[in-house]
């Protein structure tokens, strides 16, 4: 990969409320400084983050790019983000948030979004939550269409883990407003597998099953070793949202059976690819319907988050 050597550096702003500059730092999970760029090896490595709003002479108009995300924005106005914007800058929404928890609600935000830095796989510049490996240990995904291996071949430490499973489907349940949320598919999904005298077991303290030890990592050592599928329900269902959760039943040898609203074949991407668009010839047109973007259902979400 060849890699470019800039002599002008991108400077970006992450924008917090005035009482978290004060306060509760703890959402400042962005790498700050250039040297994130650089130990990721980037392809464009000259830009350079930062939490201060007067790193740039107290001249807020200095910064290329500033980025808010959803935490911080979600009960502020415009109005109160008491930054001076220039016609050249770029202001980037930033959400790793199920947008069903975080909707974006206030109408001034709609022309206010130059990009999008999101789980989405429509943003401007995607980030996905995971990456998928060939046998080589070759990265080959997320990405719309992936060339799946039909034929593998497996080792006989892999056969001998898959050799004496003898159950169907687990479900391990840590929230029991899950459980209540999904009651009618469960029942249903319970009473369809038991005409092939199967059974779905749940797991966990809102289950009817009890993790060895009361551990979670002790109850997907226990699935992966006698169950063949294991059910993972998200918590919402927002378009292109995936957890944890998912990821820590991939990294098992239990099939994941996915109740959520991912196609869960993000492309990929990394911090790199925040730097990489600062150094195109980006427009400074804006999201004209941002809300709708972020969330095509926002207003029944505002409402019931708003009263």
């Amino acid at each position: 990969m060849q890699r470019y050597y800039q002599t002008d550096l991108k400077y970006v702003l992450i924008w917090e409320p005035r009482k978290l500059k004060f306060g509760n730092k703890s959402n400042r999970n962005t790498p700050t400084g250039q040297k994130i760029f650089i130990k990721q090896k980037c392809q464009y490595f000259n830009c350079y983050v930062s939490y201060d709003e007067n790193f740039r002479n107290k001249d807020h108009k200095k910064f290329d790019a500033v980025i808010f995300k959803v935490n911080n924005i979600f009960n502020y106005t415009p109005k109160e983000i008491n930054i001076t914007r220039s016609k050249e800058q770029l202001y980037i929404f930033h959400s790793m948030e199920s947008s069903e928890l975080f909707p974006v609600c206030n109408s001034m935000f709609d022309n206010f979004f130059n990009l999008t830095w999101t789980y989405r796989l429509n943003s401007d510049i995607p980030h996905p939550f995971l990456n998928i490996y060939n046998e080589n240990n070759e990265v080959i995904g997320p990405k719309r269409y992936i060339n799946w291996t039909r034929k593998m071949t497996h080792n006989n430490k892999f056969k001998n883990k898959i050799r004496f499973k003898n159950k169907a489907i687990a479900w391990v349940v840590n929230k029991c407003k899950l459980k209540v949320k999904h009651k009618e598919f469960i029942d249903e999904f319970r009473n369809e597998i038991e005409g092939y005298n199967y059974t779905v077991d749940l797991y966990g303290p809102c289950g009817d099953k009890r993790c060895p030890g009361k551990s979670m990592q002790s109850c997907h050592n226990l699935i992966e070793k006698n169950y063949h599928f294991q059910l993972v329900v998200e918590e919402t269902f927002a378009a292109d949202y995936v957890t944890e959760k998912m990821v820590r039943v991939m990294n098992t040898l239990a099939i994941p059976i996915l109740l959520g609203g991912s196609n869960y074949r993000r492309p990929r991407s990394y911090v790199c690819d925040l730097c990489a668009k600062l150094n195109e010839r980006n427009s400074t047109k804006t999201y004209g319907r941002f809300r709708s973007w972020w969330n095509p259902d926002y207003k029944e979400h505002c409402k019931r988050l708003l009263g």
